[in-house]
């Protein structure tokens, strides 16, 4: 979930430092439950070499129809898809679900199918990207209640079993000015970070606070320290946009999917 976070103003002397990178994972498990795998990922395809087969569905009507916001869309998931050669994503051929505990009652618990694109049974694709109001709320087949706040940009909710991810909804709040163009706030951004979250990482910069570490993304040890110009950072800085991803979340990729 991403937050609204203002910068100061600051006086910048310039130096040359090393990059500093670091990634964590999704819902920041402790370092001990990383070493014993039991952390949220996609499940590979049974394939040589293996591939992660990944659908999406965008909801017709994304940001109310805003010009280039589904393109938006499409060029983050070109970049996660292009960071790591596991991943492969494809349009679905039906509209978005809202993951609700109704809806997977509706659906039989089924993970996605074309049924939703008529309002039948299914609960949409693997990631479905929605736009929704402050206070758009449901409750999850967990029985716990989803709100997304009028002080957040975006939410990702994941539905899991077993630390296996099986549905993911992202949902960006419509009730923003959001942009395109360079502009704030940057569709292509935030939809890259929430993809982050899609894929099973989280920020960095909370993990420790969250008793979880970060981890080097050459080495994958943990205690790393950790920057805040990284994509999946908590808070968006509306002094730049940020549509690349870097060494961190391209390290998580290849952790979470070699």
């Amino acid at each position: 979930m991403r937050t609204r976070h203002f910068k100061g103003v600051v006086v910048c002397l310039l130096m040359f430092v090393l990059p500093v990178e670091a990634y964590t994972l999704l819902d920041f498990p402790s370092p001990q439950s990383v070493r014993a795998g039991s952390y949220k990922k996609w499940v590979l395809d049974q394939a040589s070499p293996p591939i992660l087969s990944m659908s999406y569905a965008i909801q017709s009507d994304f940001l109310g129809g805003l010009a280039g916001a589904q393109t938006a869309v499409t060029n983050a998931l070109t970049s996660w898809d292009q960071a790591n050669t596991t991943l492969r994503f494809a349009a679905a051929g039906y509209q978005p679900v809202v993951n609700s505990k109704a809806n997977w009652a509706a659906g039989g618990h089924a993970y996605e199918g074309p049924g939703a694109a008529a309002g039948g049974t299914g609960i949409g694709a693997n990631i479905d990207i929605m736009s929704r109001p402050s206070g758009f709320t449901f409750t999850d087949i967990f029985n716990r209640t989803v709100t997304l706040s009028s002080t957040s940009l975006a939410m990702t909710v994941p539905i899991s079993l077993s630390n296996n991810l099986l549905s993911v909804d992202v949902y960006l709040n419509s009730s923003f000015n959001w942009s395109t163009t360079g502009g704030h706030y940057d569709v292509q951004t935030v939809v890259l970070h929430e993809l982050g979250h899609a894929l099973g990482l989280d920020h960095p910069d909370q993990a420790a606070a969250r008793g979880a570490a970060n981890y080097n993304p050459w080495t994958h040890l943990a205690g790393a320290p950790v920057t805040r110009t990284v994509v999946m950072d908590s808070g968006y800085y509306p002094d730049g946009i940020n549509r690349m991803l870097t060494n961190d979340e391209i390290g998580g990729l290849t952790f979470l999917y070699p």
